[in-house]
Parts: structure tokens; sequence; C-alpha cells
């Protein structure tokens, strides 16, 4: 395998952790969270990730469709971080 594929999929999945990381974290703070809500959502995120990597196993994929995933998960990223941030004021308000 190409060493400058493998070095992309090293930093796409550490970045994913990472972000995965820090975006639970920041749902844990704001909504005061236990370990039950820890475990749903833990499970439900694990579930959503198998789905999405059976869905893209079906499919054909390009290199323009890689690029346009990641950036849209940069994007996500920071969006998901302002909504956390956000959100309790909007739900429990």
């Amino acid at each position: 395998m190409v060493p400058s594929v493998i070095l992309s999929v090293v930093v796409i999945g550490l970045s994913g952790m990472a972000a995965q990381i820090l975006l639970l974290r920041e749902l844990f703070v704001s909504f005061l969270g236990n370990e039950l809500t820890f475990g749903i959502v833990l499970g439900e995120w694990i579930l959503s990730e198998a789905l999405g990597s059976w869905w893209g196993r079906r499919e054909r994929w390009e290199l323009k469709g890689f690029v346009r995933l990641q950036i849209l998960f940069c994007a996500s990223l920071f969006l998901g971080l302002l909504l956390s941030r956000n959100l309790k004021a909007a739900v429990l308000d």
C-alpha cells in the first residue's frame, strides 16, 4: 500500500477519535450526564458508525468523494461543538 494512503488513514482515524471524545465530553458537561446516559449515547454512536461503514462499503468511492467527506467531517466538528455548548440553554429554558 502507498505510504501516503496509510498516513492519511492513520491521521483520519486519530482525528476522528479526538473529535468524538471532545464532542462526547462537551455533551456530558452540558447535560450533566451519568453512566446510564453515557452507555445509551455510546451505544447509539457505535451503532450509527457500524451502519455508516456498512453503507460505505457498498458504495463505490472515488477520491473526490473522499475529499468531500473529509471537508464535511471538519465542518461538522465545529458545528457540533457550537451546538453542544448552546443546546443546553435552548433545551432547558
